[in-house]
C-alpha cells in the first residue's frame, strides 16, 4: 500500500505523480482581493473524523458574520470538521490572492486517550479536480489506501 509522505519529502512538498494522476498535500487557489467562497462537502468515506482547511497568508476571513483578523506573520486559517461544514460561506478581505487549501484527520495520540488533528503524513494526498466555478478535492487521509474517497469536497468562487 503507498505511503506517499517519502516521495513528498523528496519533492519538498511540491505535486507528485503516482500511477498517472497528480498529487498534492495543499492547494493554491488564485482569488480576488476579496473573495468570497463556499465550501461544499460532497462526501465523507472514512472511519476517522475528516476535516479541512482554508487558509490566507495576508488579510482578513468572514465567517458567519465575524471578521476574523491576522494576529500573527502567519496569516490566518479557518478549519472545518467535514461532517459540521456543509455550504459554508466565508469572504476574504484584503488577501494576498492566494487561497490555500489542505485536508486533516483526527487521530489517536501517541500517549493516552486524547485525539489530535493530523495532516500531511503517510498516505495521505489529494487530487484537485478543476471546476467551471471553483475546485474538486478528493482527499486520502493517513491510512495507506488509494481510493481518495476519504473526503470529497469543493469550493465554489462566488464573485
Amino acid at each position: 500500500m503507498p505511503d506517499f509522505s517519502r516521495e513528498f519529502i523528496s519533492s519538498k512538498g511540491q505535486p507528485i505523480v503516482y500511477k498517472g494522476k497528480t498529487l498534492c498535500l495543499m492547494d493554491r487557489i488564485p482569488i480576488s482581493k476579496t473573495q468570497s467562497v463556499r465550501v461544499v462537502i460532497e462526501e465523507i468515506n472514512s472511519n476517522t473524523r475528516q476535516g479541512l482547511v482554508l487558509d490566507i497568508f495576508r488579510g482578513n476571513i468572514i465567517y458567519n458574520g465575524v471578521e476574523y483578523k491576522r494576529k500573527s506573520k502567519n496569516g490566518i486559517c479557518i478549519d472545518f470538521w467535514a461532517d459540521e461544514a456543509t455550504f459554508q460561506t466565508l469572504t476574504f478581505k484584503n488577501t494576498n490572492r492566494v487561497l490555500n487549501v489542505w485536508n486533516f484527520w483526527e487521530q489517536e495520540t501517541c500517549i493516552g486517550s486524547g485525539k489530535m488533528k493530523n495532516a500531511w503524513t503517510y498516505g495521505a494526498a489529494m487530487i484537485v479536480e478543476e471546476l467551471p466555478n471553483g475546485r474538486r478535492y478528493r482527499c486520502n487521509d493517513w491510512e495507506p489506501d488509494e481510493d481518495f474517497d476519504d473526503l470529497i469536497f469543493r469550493i465554489e468562487l462566488l464573485d
